[in-house]
């Protein structure tokens, strides 16, 4: 891989392969939220591209990226020491996160998994992703109290902030490019946890901001580095995101061209 960069009229910088895309390409094909969508309808339903696959390919884009800024990968103690903290929301950014979970814990890192979203909202991909960590031991920690309630209950074993605020590396997988509603209550308070973070990678785009515009929804993470699947995100160009995104890296996944 040819690490290249380029700083785009937002001020935000690029990370990106050459020997894959130019830079202005990349941005002149940022795709919509709309586009994002058909993509991928397009890529599972009639090039046969499965879902999981993609999904696994995203997170081992991020899993590399925190290996690179939680700790020297290299370093087998380094990484056995290494605290990270993934939080998921119920979705397929969610599923991310879980996927990112257990390749993580593979890798030998102390890996914490929240899920901040009600169970039953859940998609399948994140199920089986769910299911291939509990495989390996770990756990998808439930933040709501039931699927009921929209109430958490933190406790000296289930404590969201504190994970946070001890991890080496926090990865943002809660909200995906689809948000269009403002933020607030419990999750404007996970969000201000998540910017206290040492280190923040974020899945795709960062938690709060909208992938259309760029604008912050009421709340949104900023993140050190954004890990971008395939296509930037047309918010992540605009003036409005700048503050957020960190470092923007761009990472094909196996979506057609």
């Amino acid at each position: 891989m040819n690490n290249s960069y380029y700083t785009m009229t937002n001020g935000v910088r690029l990370s990106f392969d050459s020997e894959w895309k130019k830079a202005e390409e990349l941005i002149a094909s940022a795709k919509t939220m709309k586009e994002m969508k058909e993509l991928d309808s397009y890529a599972i339903e009639h090039k046969g591209i499965p879902s999981l696959w993609l999904m696994e390919n995203a997170a081992k884009a991020v899993v590399d990226t925190v290996a690179e800024y939680a700790s020297d990968s290299k370093d087998d103690a380094k990484i056995r020491q290494t605290k990270i903290c993934i939080i998921c929301g119920a979705g397929n950014n969610g599923g991310d996160g879980v996927a990112c979970a257990y390749m993580l814990m593979d890798k030998g890192y102390q890996v914490k998994a929240y899920l901040c979203g009600k169970e039953e909202k859940m998609t399948p991909d994140e199920r089986a992703m769910e299911e291939r960590l509990i495989a390996r031991g770990g756990k998808l920690i439930k933040w709501f109290a039931s699927s009921s309630c929209d109430c958490n209950v933190p406790s000296e074993e289930v404590n969201l902030i504190r994970d946070i605020k001890e991890a080496d590396c926090v990865i943002d997988a809660l909200f995906g490019v689809g948000i269009s509603r403002s933020i607030e209550g419990l999750y404007a308070d996970i969000i201000a946890a998540l910017n206290q973070a040492k280190i923040i990678v974020a899945c795709d785009i960062p938690s709060g901001i909208n992938g259309d515009t760029g604008e912050v929804m009421g709340c949104a993470v900023k993140a050190d580095v954004t890990v971008t699947f395939s296509y930037i995100k047309q918010g992540l160009t605009k003036a409005a995101a700048a503050d957020n995104v960190g470092l923007l890296k761009v990472v094909p996944i196996g979506l057609p061209e």
